[in-house]
């Protein structure tokens, strides 16, 4: 049998003694934010108000059989009624999805921001880089 030794971290990640204020900032930062999972018209009638702010994080377009937590298919009239309601609104939106040519085309008149992004689930050199879209009713001032 072989002896091994196991090195000490030198420094943890995370100090016990911060992360009370980490979750101080967390919530101080979120105090007025409200996370909805409801069928969109809805939640956009009922908060819509020119100070508003949306952020939109729809299923992936074109993903078949897309379904969160037991819930319908997303559809591409789903998406398509997204877009509907995101024009009419008086506050702002901003909506993260999937870089495919029918998204452009559905939100043409919107200001669209390609973004290259990593997925990988430990955010190692075996990622892969893909390209997302950030589309808004305002200009974005996006970091390359």
């Amino acid at each position: 049998m072989k002896d091994f030794m196991i090195s000490p971290l030198k420094k943890p990640p995370m100090v016990l003694e911060r992360v009370r204020d980490n979750i101080v900032s967390v919530r101080d930062r979120l105090v007025n934010t409200i996370i909805e999972n409801r069928d969109v018209e809805r939640i956009i009638s009922t908060y819509d108000r020119s100070s508003t702010f949306f952020y939109c994080d729809p299923p992936y377009y074109g993903l078949t059989d897309y379904t969160s937590q037991g819930s319908k298919p997303f559809s591409k009239e789903d998406h398509v009624r997204l877009k509907e309601c995101l024009s009419k609104i008086q506050g702002k939106f901003l909506l993260s999805i999937n870089d495919h040519q029918e998204i452009r085309e559905l939100y043409s008149r919107f200001n669209i921001n390609q973004v290259g992004v990593r997925y990988s689930v430990c955010r190692t050199d075996k990622s892969s880089l893909a390209s997302e879209l950030f589309i808004s009713n305002y200009e974005v001032g996006v970091v390359k």
